[in-house]
């Protein structure tokens, strides 16, 4: 933020192969030139229902701006795979192609993690 503090979102991703996240992102969004200025990043997925049964992992990464057109498209039809919706029709056709025109790839290569679950601990904080 222009306060200079982290500003978390949330935001659909999708992994490769590889292990590099992949997002989207409009070209002229603040996050995108954030990261062009300092492609540190740093990521969190959490998966809980309950305080108890918290898991989650933080990835530290590196920013790469991907501004391919067909890239865009290969994420937007991988998340659609995972059934979230507001993602733009995979099949093709105008929604694809008019949302992915307006967006950059953002690839997260990952060079550290930290992870946590608290069911390990059994009750006993």
């Amino acid at each position: 933020g222009k306060n200079g503090y982290p500003h978390p979102i949330h935001m659909l991703y999708e992994c490769d192969d590889d292990g590099v996240i992949w997002m989207t992102s409009y070209g002229k969004a603040m996050k995108h030139v954030n990261l062009e200025r300092d492609p540190r990043a740093s990521l969190v997925v959490e998966v809980s229902e309950t305080y108890e049964g918290a898991k989650s992992v933080i990835v530290f990464a590196r920013a790469e701006i991907v501004h391919d057109v067909e890239v865009v498209k290969r994420i937007f039809r991988a998340i659609a795979k995972k059934g979230i919706p507001d993602v733009p029709d995979p099949s093709g056709g105008n929604s694809l192609d008019g949302a992915a025109v307006k967006r950059v790839a953002l690839k997260f290569t990952p060079e550290h993690y930290i992870s946590w679950d608290h069911g390990k601990l059994l009750g006993a904080y």
